[in-house]
């Protein structure tokens, strides 16, 4: 089957939107700037690809965190992994997990208070004691 030069650089340019959207769920791209996509036209603008914003990608400040925070909140204010957090909050906190609530069966929520003191308890914990001379 041929295919004509415009057919063929639709087919690149969905391509390569499909391929930058994947890569942007994978979590491999901080951001997907469509101001340099000159083949993007603005009657375009109800596909069903949407532009991230910098901010969704900027960690939480102190000052932003919520009074409740869920695991989602925590994995971006420390970096931890997503998975780790669900792990640290399912865990006892005697044992090092983060202290937790449950509302309901799935909600899961860290009071703000609580978890900044684990959060600086643990950060305690990890510092390296360096030898003096």
């Amino acid at each position: 089957m041929k295919r004509n030069a415009k057919e063929l650089q639709e087919l690149l340019h969905e391509l390569t939107t499909d391929a930058i959207q994947l890569a942007i769920r994978a979590g491999t791209l901080e951001a997907l700037s469509l101001e340099n996509d000159n083949q993007r036209d603005e009657t375009n603008s109800d596909s069903k690809y949407t532009k991230l914003s910098e901010d969704k990608r900027k960690p939480l400040s102190l000052e932003e965190l919520p009074a409740h925070l869920t695991a989602k909140n925590i994995h971006e204010f420390t970096n931890i992994s997503l998975r780790k957090v669900y792990e640290l909050m399912n865990m006892n906190p005697e044992y090092g997990g983060i202290p937790s609530f449950r509302i309901g069966s799935k909600s899961l929520l860290s009071d703000r208070d609580e978890f900044l003191q684990w959060w600086d308890k643990e950060k305690e914990k990890g510092r390296r004691v360096w030898p003096s001379n």
